[in-house]
């Protein structure tokens, strides 16, 4: 079984590269506009557990940040976002959107 940390880590460098394909996704030193993040929830694993065998270390992975079953329950939208928030416009979120999923929405000025 893969790690779930590394294929989190995987998938949010894919999609940082499918990001940099757009422009209007980057800003002038050329990093993106928005925050992009990496969770994995262990929804059947308590920390202590993890601690105890040995698995955090391993799990810990770089950008993929872990939160474990006994935190489910008092996590809050500061700690999962690291207290960065940062409102998205819908025209960004249209790109995002089409940059991901191109056949759910064609936006027109991408075409042009």
């Amino acid at each position: 079984m893969e790690n779930p940390a590394h294929k989190a880590r995987r998938y949010f460098n894919k999609l940082k590269g499918v990001f940099s394909f757009y422009n209007e996704l980057m800003d002038k030193d050329n990093k993106l506009k928005f925050n992009l993040y990496s969770v994995v929830f262990f929804t059947e694993l308590k920390k202590k557990d993890a601690e105890k065998n040995g698995f955090e270390g391993v799990l810990s992975q770089y950008p993929a940040k872990i939160f474990y079953k006994d935190e489910l329950s008092r996590l809050s939208i500061n700690q999962l976002f690291n207290n960065k928030k940062r409102e998205i416009d819908k025209e960004l979120i249209d790109i995002i959107r089409a940059s991901i999923s191109p056949e759910i929405r064609i936006i027109p000025r991408l075409l042009g």
